[in-house]
């Protein structure tokens, strides 16, 4: 893998949900990550997974941690979530209303994922009644459906 990396330089490669992988899949991207510190290969390694330190990510090499930089994320402030309902708003040509809208900031909690995930049901379930306003009901229908793709 080192070879073949160093034949593409600059490259870049995102692992997603990288936490959800196998104890034996993060101690193989430890090695690897290792191996192209050691031989100063020039790509980079996005690994994306919720934990609460690198450690809890990958495994095996302590010496990694001198390639590896940390990033906490931390959840978006009530203000951004609301921005992501606005901009929904515009593509979408809908409505939230205040309390509607204000109850998907306060259910999504800062995460981005849920915003978007509460968002497209509420607006799936206002469209089935035929109404372009986002109602509390509609975000309120929207929850298992939501749920059950988180």
């Amino acid at each position: 893998m080192r070879r073949i990396l160093r034949a593409i330089p600059g490259s870049v490669f995102i692992f997603d949900e990288f936490d959800r992988g196998s104890p034996s899949l993060r101690t193989m991207f430890t090695d690897l990550i290792k191996a192209l510190s050691d031989y100063a290969v020039s790509t980079t390694i996005i690994l994306v997974g919720v934990s609460s330190t690198i450690d809890h990510l990958i495994k095996d090499h302590g010496s990694i941690v001198r390639a590896i930089i940390q990033i906490q994320l931390p959840r978006m402030k009530e203000r951004e979530v609301q921005e992501i309902l606005e901009k929904g708003e515009k593509l979408l040509g809908v409505k939230f209303d205040a309390a509607a809208a204000s109850l998907l900031v306060r259910m999504s909690r800062g995460r981005p994922h849920y915003s978007h995930l509460l968002g497209l049901h509420s607006v799936t379930e206002s469209v089935n009644r035929l109404s372009r306003t986002v109602q509390v009901n509609d975000v309120h229908r929207s929850f298992s459906k939501a749920v059950k793709q988180a």
